[in-house]
């Protein structure tokens, strides 16, 4: 009994910390992606369209 409440209480402390470890390197890999992106359209200009069609 003694056991479970001990897995109980770092249960408690290991998972929020975590799920919030995962949510903050999800924000930060959009953040880059976007970035990315935004380098990657500029360099692109207008040679290709939304469908990613060559518009040359």
């Amino acid at each position: 009994m003694k056991k479970l409440h001990k897995l109980q209480i770092i249960s408690k402390l290991v998972i929020p910390k975590l799920l919030r470890t995962i949510a903050l390197l999800m924000r930060n890999f959009i953040a880059n992606f976007v970035r990315i992106l935004g380098i990657c359209k500029d360099f692109a200009g207008n040679r290709v369209n939304e469908l990613g069609i060559n518009s040359d």
